[in-house]
C-alpha cells in the first residue's frame, strides 16, 4: 500500500470516529514558540492537546495554531493525531516534530511530522505551498532551520535541505547509539549528540565526537539555545524526577558546563532573547525567573496562579508571552517590576466540568469502610450522605451550599480552569478554603496535596460506558479520587494517622433522576447484607510491621485466591485458595520471616482480579 494511500484511510476513519467520539478531556495548551511580522507585531502558535475515548479506542488530537496577538486572531495550521486500539494493540499516530515560520512571514511554514502505521513508519514534511514531502522511513526527532536550509536527524543520518523539502541530501552521522541533540547555527559542523544519556560534541558533524558532559540525563528531547556572544549555551535536561538548568561558557566544550538551577519542575521550559545577550528566562511551576548577566544570577519576575508550561520572549522588548495548561499570557515589565499581566485567550475545558456536575438538588450515597485505631483495632463499615441542598451569593460568587452527613460547606467552581474551591463561612468570612482541580497537572496542588499521576479511561458504570478521571495523590489526607463523567465523584481514599477509609458510591440523584441505589441501612444490618461489587481492599496498617490485615469483598459465592507476591513478582505465600461465600472477608498476613520493602498482594475471585501493594517496613 502507498504512503498516499496509507494517509487517506487514516484521515477517513479519523474523520468518522471524530463524529461518533462521545468522551472528550479537557484542552492542554502546549506553546511551542513565535516570531515577529515585518511591522513589529507577535505571533504566538501554540499546539493544543485533546483527547476522546469511543469504546476500546482512545485518541488524541493535536492541532497546530497561531494567534496574532495585535488584531487577536487566531489561525488553524495544521492537524495531527494519535489513535490507539486497546484491544489489539495497534496504533495509527500522526506527531509533529516541529514548526517554523519561513521569513517571519505567517504565509508560509514547513511542519515535519512523523506517520505511524500499524505496517510501517515514515517522515514527512509539510511545505507552505501544500505539498508533503516524503522524506524516508523510519522515524524523526529532531528539526532546526538554519539560514533557511531544513536539518533534521533520521535513520543515523543528518538530512538537510535548502529549498524546504523538495530536495535532500545526507551527511553520515556519528556511529550508531549516538542521537542527534543540536546543531550550532553560526557553525553548522558543529553538532552535539547523546549517547546513554551523556553528551558528546563534534567539530565535523560527527565524524569525530567528544564526550563533554558526563551526567546521564541528555536525552533526545533537549532543546539547546546558543547566545550571540558564542559562547555560552543554554538546556534544561531531564534527570529522573525533576530537570536542571545547565549553562556552559565556552561553547559546549569539556569542562564548561554548569548546573546553576536544580530541581526545576517537570514542565520547566526556558527561553532567551537573541537580540540582547545575557538574557535568560525560565519557569518552574508558576514562577518565571530571569537573568541578565548569562544566569551568574536570576530573579523572580511574576509568579501565576498555575504552572507554566511554555514561553515566548517579543526580542529586544520588556514582552513576554507564556501559557499554562488552558491560557495565554502576555506579560510587560520593566526594571522595578512587572507593569502588566493579562491574560489574551482562555480555552475553557468544557466536558471537564461534566466529571463534577453541582446543582440543587443532586445527591450522592456513598459505602464506606476501612480502619481505625484508638486503644484497639476496630473496622469501619458506614455510609455517607452529600447532599447540595441550595445555593447562595457570597463575595460576588455562585457558592452551593453543601451537606456532607451533618457538616455543611459550600463548593464553586471555575468554569474558566476546572477548579473545585471549597469553602467554609462565618458570615462573609473565609474560615478554611480548599481546592480540587479537575483539569490538574501531576505536580499541581489538589486536596492538601500535590497530585502525583492522572490516568483517563472508559469504564462501565452504572448501566453505560462513561469517561472517568483518576488522581493519585501525595497527601497526608486524601490519597486517591476518581471522577465520573455526569456523576461527580466515584471513589475515594483517606489514609490518616491510624487508619484509612475508602468510600465507593452506591447510589446518586442528578437533575432529579435516580441511579443505583440510595437508601441507607443501619451498619449492623450492613454487615449481613451480600456486597454488590467485588473489592479487594487496601491492607491496615500500611506500612506494617510484621503483621496485617487484608479484607475484600464479593457479592456470590466464588473460588477465592489470595497471593502474596515480592517487588520481582515471585510468589512468596498462599494465604486463601479455597470456596467463599459473598460477603465481606479478611485475612491476617504474618511477614515476621520476610525482609522489608514492597510486597504485593493480588485476589482472583472467578473472573474477577486485581492487585494491591503495601510495604512492610521492621
Amino acid at each position: 500500500m502507498t504512503f498516499k494511500n496509507h494517509f487517506l484511510i487514516l484521515l477517513t476513519f479519523c474523520s468518522i470516529y471524530y463524529a461518533q467520539s462521545i468522551y472528550r478531556t479537557d484542552t492542554l495548551i502546549t506553546l511551542i514558540n513565535g516570531f515577529e511580522d515585518k511591522y513589529g507585531n507577535s505571533h504566538i502558535y501554540y499546539q493544543i492537546n485533546q483527547k476522546s475515548f469511543y469504546q476500546e479506542v482512545d485518541t488524541t488530537f493535536l492541532t497546530l495554531y497561531v494567534y496574532d496577538t495585535k488584531n487577536q486572531l487566531e489561525q488553524k495550521l495544521f492537524n495531527s493525531y494519535e489513535v490507539n486500539y486497546n484491544i489489539s494493540q495497534n496504533s495509527f499516530k500522526k506527531s509533529i516534530v516541529d514548526f517554523y515560520c519561513l521569513d517571519d512571514e505567517l504565509q508560509k511554514y514547513i511542519v515535519l511530522y512523523n506517520l505511524y502505521t500499524s505496517t510501517d513508519t515514515s517522515v514527512v514534511l509539510l511545505n507552505y505551498d501544500g505539498q508533503e514531502y516524503h522524506i524516508d522511513n523510519g522515524s524523526a526527532y529532531f528539526m532546526q532551520l538554519i539560514n533557511d536550509t531544513i536539518w533534521i536527524n533520521l535513520n543515523n543520518k543528518i538530512y538537510f535541505s535548502s529549498d524546504y523539502g523538495k530536495n535532500w541530501d545526507t551527511i553520515n552521522n556519528a556511529s550508531s547509539g549516538y542521537y542527534l541533540l543540536s546543531i550550532s547555527p553560526f557553525n553548522t559542523n558543529i553538532t552535539f549528540y547523546s549517547k546513554d544519556g551523556r553528551l558528546y560534541k563534534s567539530s565535523n558533524r560527527g565524524n569525530v565526537v567528544e564526550l563533554v558532559h558526563d551526567d546521564d540525563y541528555w536525552y533526545d528531547d533537549v532543546k539547546m539555545y546558543y547566545e550571540k556572544d558564542k559562547k555560552h549555551i543554554y538546556a534544561i535536561t531531564a534527570n529522573y524526577d525533576h530537570k536542571d538548568l545547565l549553562i556552559s561558557d565556552n561553547y559546549g566544550e569539556a569542562g564548561s558546563w554548569k548546573a546553576v538551577k536544580k530541581f526545576l519542575t517537570e514542565n520547566s521550559t526556558m527561553v532567551i532573547d537573541d537580540s540582547i545577550a545575557g538574557q535568560i528566562y525560565y519557569s518552574t511551576y508558576d514562577e518565571i525567573y530571569f537573568s541578565t548577566d548569562f544566569g551568574l544570577s536570576f530573579k523572580l519576575l511574576t509568579k501565576l496562579s498555575e504552572q507554566i508550561n511554555g514561553l515566548y520572549k517579543k526580542p529586544g522588548t520588556n514582552i513576554l508571552y507564556c501559557s499554562t495548561k488552558n491560557k495565554i499570557y502576555e506579560i510587560k515589565y520593566d526594571d522595578n517590576g512587572v507593569l502588566s499581566q493579562k491574560v489574551l485567550k482562555v480555552f475553557y475545558p468544557g466536558e471537564v466540568l461534566k466529571l463534577y456536575p453541582l446543582a440543587t438538588g443532586n445527591k450522592w450515597i456513598y459505602h464506606e469502610v476501612g480502619w481505625a485505631a484508638d486503644i484497639y483495632l476496630h473496622p469501619i463499615n458506614d455510609f455517607k450522605t452529600i447532599e447540595v441542598i441550595s445555593d447562595t451569593i457570597i463575595n460576588n460568587i455562585r457558592f452551593y451550599k453543601i451537606k456532607e452527613r451533618e457538616f455543611i460547606h459550600y463548593e464553586t467552581i471555575d468554569s474558566s480552569n476546572g477548579k473545585i474551591y471549597i469553602a467554609y463561612f462565618d458570615g462573609d468570612n473565609i474560615n478554611y478554603f480548599n481546592e480540587r482541580n479537575l483539569n490538574a497537572l501531576p505536580g499541581d496542588d489538589f486536596s492538601r496535596g500535590m497530585v502525583r499521576e492522572i490516568a483517563d479511561s472508559v469504564k462501565y458504570i452504572f448501566g453505560k460506558n462513561r469517561f472517568d478521571r483518576k488522581f493519585y495523590i501525595n497527601s497526608l489526607d486524601v490519597i486517591f479520587q476518581e471522577y465520573v463523567d455526569g456523576i461527580g465523584l466515584y471513589r475515594e481514599e483517606r489514609s490518616f494517622d491510624f487508619g484509612y477509609t475508602i468510600s465507593v458510591l452506591k447510589g446518586f440523584i442528578i437533575d432529579g433522576v435516580l441511579y443505583g441505589d440510595t437508601t441507607k441501612v443501619d451498619v449492623k444490618d450492613e454487615k449481613e447484607k451480600i456486597p454488590k461489587d467485588y473489592i479487594l481492599y487496601q491492607n491496615y496498617p500500611n506500612p506494617f510491621n510484621s503483621e496485617t490485615i487484608i479484607t475484600f469483598s464479593i457479592p456470590k459465592h466464588e473460588h477465592v485466591i489470595l497471593k502474596i507476591y515480592d517487588v520481582l513478582g515471585r510468589e512468596i505465600s498462599t494465604l486463601f485458595n479455597k470456596e467463599l461465600e459473598a460477603g465481606f472477608h479478611e485475612f491476617k498476613f504474618n511477614a515476621q520471616n520476610y525482609y522489608s520493602g514492597i510486597y504485593f498482594y493480588k485476589i482472583k475471585a472467578g473472573n474477577f482480579s486485581d492487585t494491591r501493594k503495601m510495604i512492610l517496613l521492621k
